[in-house]
């Protein structure tokens, strides 16, 4: 069976896939539906294997709220981790495959408006760096009464998706990354601009070896009074410095 005009628009509406991306499901979706209708279902399934979706995305768009997906002119591509403080998420522009680190915090009440001043200040003080080692926020923006903030995406693992898998660096290795680390970091003390939350899920390191801070500036930003120890992980303790 065809997919239904609504679920063809919905997919096609916000930039999801192309109509192209739909027929050439179709040998795929009459494979995985053999002798039953092809519900809607099954066609995510089949955009999935296609590499045209992620499970992530598949998942949502089955759920009751599929407009999760879109946040202003961003589409959600798969979550990049939870911090504790922020809920990280790999995106993309509807327009563009250019992908970028969407950061949306937990808290309750909403974030105050010296948190939303704060941030804004330090995107201004860091619009000039473009240190490789600092993934550094250029904007923000409230979709649906929740801030969300932007910045470059970083492909690879986080130093505690790497310690979790291959056990503690050698000692050569660790001091490469540390320097790396303390490069970045002076590049951001000469703008005035803390990162304030260095951890070891907070720094990435690219395909090409290097260390690269995210979630720049956005403790410092919207949680300025808390310890670097609340609400965070306890694995995180591995990492952490003594208070």
């Amino acid at each position: 069976d065809p997919p239904s005009p609504q679920f063809v628009a919905r997919l096609t509406g916000s930039g999801l896939c192309r109509p192209r991306d739909l027929r050439r499901s179709r040998a795929r979706v009459r494979r995985l539906a053999r002798d039953v209708p092809a519900f809607e279902s099954v066609w995510l399934d089949a955009l999935v294997q296609s590499r045209v979706l992620t499970a992530f995305q598949a998942d949502v768009l089955n759920s009751d709220t599929p407009e999760r997906l879109n946040v202003g002119p961003f589409l959600l591509v798969e979550t990049a981790g939870d911090d504790g403080r922020f809920a990280h998420y790999r995106a993309r522009r509807r327009d563009s495959a250019t992908a970028f680190l969407l950061s949306r915090p937990h808290v309750e009440p909403e974030i105050p408006v010296a948190g939303e001043e704060r941030l804004r200040m330090y995107c201004d003080r860091t619009a000039h760096l473009t240190h490789p080692g600092a993934a550094l926020p250029h904007g923000y923006e409230r979709v649906d009464g929740r801030l969300w903030i932007a910045s470059p995406w970083t492909a690879g693992s986080s130093l505690q998706e790497l310690l979790v898998r291959r056990g503690r660096f050698a000692p050569h290795y660790a001091a490469a990354i540390g320097l790396q680390l303390c490069d970045a970091l002076a590049s951001l003390e000469s703008a005035d601009a803390p990162h304030g939350d260095v951890r070891l899920r907070n720094v990435r390191l690219s395909p090409r070896g290097q260390a690269v801070l995210i979630a720049a500036g956005l403790r410092w930003a919207l949680f300025p009074e808390r310890s670097i120890h609340a609400d965070t992980p306890p694995d995180d303790a591995d990492g952490a410095a003594p208070n």
